[in-house]
């Protein structure tokens, strides 16, 4: 291993670094190499090779502890929590320095609060954005199609100010990459993949059950089902995380407009059944599960209904699913809330791990949407 800084910006280059919880194109059991400076981080290895850059701005919270023969830098990685494992390779290695490069790059010294066991349910932020954004649109744009009336520019942008946004939420929460981001998937209004022949039969088998669950045929189910009309614009706003040591938040929105108040009320004739909070719950959750194995299209799931705020004239009601990741132990969360008021329909999401989103939260966040819904819409009665 050498180091080797170029003034004014320190640059570190160090070999046999290792990267534990990360889930990438690297291979994690070799030996990596590792090039750094304020900019970028860079590692390479495997066979046949692979290079994985990261830029700083995709990087945040990370921490640095010295060991004797080692420095481990831990934080978020482009959306998943990683340890980074440097070692010192003798004389030519000044842990100072290195200390110095890691600095510039935006790490702070401090020491490791938690477990490694807390970090493992953190791998799952990847996986899931990586199935939902397969997998829900895939279904969404096999919906039928809506009338032809095209919205004016400003109804577009009031369509776009209803969603959440990060000054709605408290302190200590921010902006994620929506490519890597838990929500990634559930926000993503572009398609960003095919699927495969087993991954589109499990899907089928998934929708049929939701039809099942709702006491529906396809014809009559207007949520995946023939039924169906695409609303005259849609539009999804930033995933928003607060991230700890202990936990993983977050929550986004996405906001449909329909060309007409009698789609809505048509849809809201299903959505007010007593059975499809947890069905619809339920049907996602199984599709994020089929990700991983497509054997899990049928499979139970712990599903709770929440308990919402109401408000005049706006419709809110959803369910939480309780789901296990592939590779972790320790369940996670999704929350999907509807919150209807003619021509507007939004879908509030959630995600925690480990553990459940805050009720309180989530009812302070509905109220502030089904207001900004009820500035213009029409009552969900209509």
């Amino acid at each position: 291993m050498t180091t080797s800084f170029d003034e004014p910006r320190a640059e570190l280059r160090a070999g046999g670094v290792s990267l534990e919880g990360f889930r990438g194109p690297l291979p994690a059991a070799v030996s990596l190499e590792l090039r750094l400076d304020a900019s970028a981080m860079t590692l390479s290895g495997g066979e046949p090779p692979v290079v994985w850059q990261v830029p700083a701005t995709a990087t945040q919270g990370l921490t640095v502890k010295r060991h004797a023969d080692r420095l481990e830098v831990a934080g978020w990685i482009a959306g998943g929590y990683s340890v980074l494992t440097i070692p010192f390779g003798g004389a030519a290695s000044d842990p100072d320095e290195m200390l110095r490069c890691l600095g510039a790059f935006g790490a702070r010294v401090g020491s490791r609060r938690g477990s490694r066991r807390r970090w493992l349910w953190l791998v799952a932020v990847v996986l899931l954005a990586t199935v939902l954004g397969v997998v829900l649109v895939s279904l969404a744009t096999s919906s039928p199609s809506s009338s032809k009336h095209t919205l004016t520019s400003a109804e577009r942008q009031a369509t776009e100010a209803k969603n959440l946004v990060l000054s709605d939420l408290p302190s200590g929460w921010q902006r994620d990459d929506p490519s890597s981001a838990p929500l990634g998937g559930f926000l993503s209004t572009g398609s960003s993949g095919k699927q495969t022949a087993s991954e589109k039969h499990a899907s089928d088998v998934v929708v049929s059950e939701f039809q099942s669950c709702m006491g529906l045929s396809n014809a009559q189910d207007r949520t995946f089902g023939a039924a169906g009309v695409k609303p005259a614009y849609e539009v999804a706003g930033s995933p928003l995380g607060l991230f700890t040591t202990d936990q993983e938040l977050e929550v986004g929105s996405a906001t449909q407009r329909y060309a007409s108040n009698a789609d809505v009320a048509a849809d809201l004739v299903q959505l007010r059944s007593p059975k499809f909070p947890s069905c619809f719950a339920e049907a996602l959750g199984r599709l994020v599960e089929i990700g991983a194995d497509p054997s899990l299209a049928t499979a139970d799931l712990v599903v709770t209904n929440q308990q919402l705020p109401s408000s005049l004239g706006v419709y809110a009601a959803g369910s939480n699913v309780e789901l296990k990741v592939q590779g972790s132990s320790t369940p996670i969360e999704i929350g999907v809330t509807e919150i209807i008021h003619a021509p507007y329909e939004q879908t509030l999401f959630t995600y925690s791990a480990p553990g459940s989103f805050s009720p309180a939260l989530r009812a302070q966040l509905v109220s502030i949407l089904a207001g900004r819904l009820a500035v213009t819409g029409s009552s969900a009665a209509t």
